[in-house]
């Protein structure tokens, strides 16, 4: 939960609310343990002191006798109600989420509803409690102190080793209901989608160019390596966003032990390397813009990120899996090796859709894929740059032929070679883009 929230959250962390079942759980199954924190919440907001601490494990029962439990309870119902100014007993447990639940240990938490059924306004992000199975039923192992920051760690680590990154996404859907967590204003509506396009290890030093107002431009040195993510995000918003705040300032990077926030020595928003749509007056990114941008973390040498982990939520954080590495260029002041001698013109992107597979064409043959981003999914660019261009093939444009809601759009060259891109049009209700190239 927030710290600054007050009401139920401070019984939670007074009587730890997350406690087990009066009655044994005959097995340590999701069901059992969802049950015993529901029944947990009960007993805490009804007053039962007696009940409540028969809820601590056996090491919690250690360190607290039975007496000091109780006054604590009583105290932090008071302070509770007091701040609040509601009664809790008017209040009982709702919703039970579970998560890394084994036969031995799992974690939970519960959200208070009012006599109505609605979500307590005064907890609505409680935290998670790591749970133990002994003796025949779930019992807590926080024991009730005020400074819960051990037992919250504790439990976001535990969690964090219990994902399989290999099977979590490259891309996640952003609600902008989470507004409090991006620092925007009222009334703002929408999503934006973040994709994953890339990881680098940019070695022990790095040099950030600098951008139009001359930030950056300086060279850090890591303590262990520099590691940079790159992802692309696509504004479907009514406002604007900045790369910091809609992924970079709250992702860190993990290898599923521990976490690394990004390097201070390096801004998100100076580090934006491509922008389709319009920029706000603050250098924000307006909406329906698309932008790709990098965030760069300082990691120890021994370390092999496989996530990063997404603090949009601060109690049930987004897990992404990294993309494979080297699946678009570092960052860099010289052109790429396969870059021809003369860099053409792009084209315009107009609302025809032949216009971005015309784009996506002229920055293969300029050997540019972070302008191919503007135009193309990741997947598409990494097809088409997996082979380099080759002036010698002759390339020549054939057509465009449409097919239901989408365009295929071919080119030709010497001894019968092709490349087809299939091209996503407005059809289908989603944004035009290159979702697939084809060499034969």
């Amino acid at each position: 939960m927030r710290r600054g929230l007050v009401g139920l959250s401070t019984v939670a962390l007074t009587v730890s609310l997350l406690g087990t079942t009066a009655h044994a759980a005959r097995t340590p199954s999701v069901a059992s343990l969802r049950s015993a924190a529901r029944a947990a919440l009960n007993a805490a907001l009804e007053g039962d002191a007696s009940t409540a601490y028969g809820y601590l494990s056996a090491k919690c029962r250690k360190t607290t006798s039975e007496a000091k439990f109780a006054a604590t309870l009583v105290f932090g119902t008071a302070f509770a109600e007091g701040l609040s100014k509601v009664k809790l007993k008017d209040f009982r447990a709702g919703r039970v989420e579970t998560r890394a639940v084994s036969r031995k240990r799992g974690q939970a938490r519960v959200f208070a509803v009012d006599k109505n059924g609605a979500t307590s306004r005064l907890d609505n992000d409680p935290d998670w409690n790591i749970w133990v199975y002994e003796d025949g039923q779930w019992r807590s192992t926080d024991c009730g102190s005020f400074d819960s920051s051990s037992a919250d760690a504790q439990a976001r680590a535990e969690y964090l080793a219990s994902v399989d990154f290999s099977k979590a996404p490259t891309e996640i859907v952003v609600d902008a209901a989470l507004g409090e967590r991006l620092d925007v204003g009222d009334g703002f509506t929408g999503s934006y989608t973040v994709t994953l396009v890339d990881v680098r290890d940019f070695g022990p030093s790095l040099t950030q160019a600098p951008d139009k107002y001359g930030y950056g431009g300086r060279a850090a040195t890591a303590k262990g390596h520099f590691v940079g993510v790159s992802y692309r995000i696509q504004n479907a918003t009514n406002g604007s966003l900045s790369p910091e705040e809609a992924l970079g300032g709250l992702a860190s990077i993990t290898d599923g032990k521990a976490t690394w926030t990004p390097s201070r020595d390096f801004y998100v928003d100076s580090i934006v390397e491509n922008v389709t749509g319009a920029s706000s007056a603050n250098d924000d990114l307006g909406a329906g813009f698309d932008a790709t941008a990098w965030v760069i973390f300082d990691v120890p040498t021994t370390v092999k990120p496989i996530g990063l982990v997404l603090a949009y939520d601060s109690n049930s954080p987004v897990m992404l899996r990294l993309p494979v590495p080297g699946s678009s260029p570092a960052v860099s002041t010289q052109p790429p090796s396969t870059a021809p001698a003369t860099t053409l013109p792009l084209p315009p992107v107009t609302d025809d859709p032949q216009s971005y597979a015309q784009y996506l064409f002229v920055t293969w043959q300029n050997g540019n894929r972070t302008a191919a981003a503007n135009v193309a999914s990741a997947d598409a660019v990494n097809q088409l740059f997996a082979q380099a261009y080759n002036p010698a093939t002759q390339w020549q444009f054939g057509m465009c032929d449409p097919a239901s809601d989408s365009l295929y759009c071919n080119w030709n060259g010497q001894g019968g070679a092709t490349v087809t891109m299939t091209v996503r049009t407005l059809i289908g209700g989603l944004p035009i883009q290159v979702l697939k190239v084809e060499f034969s």
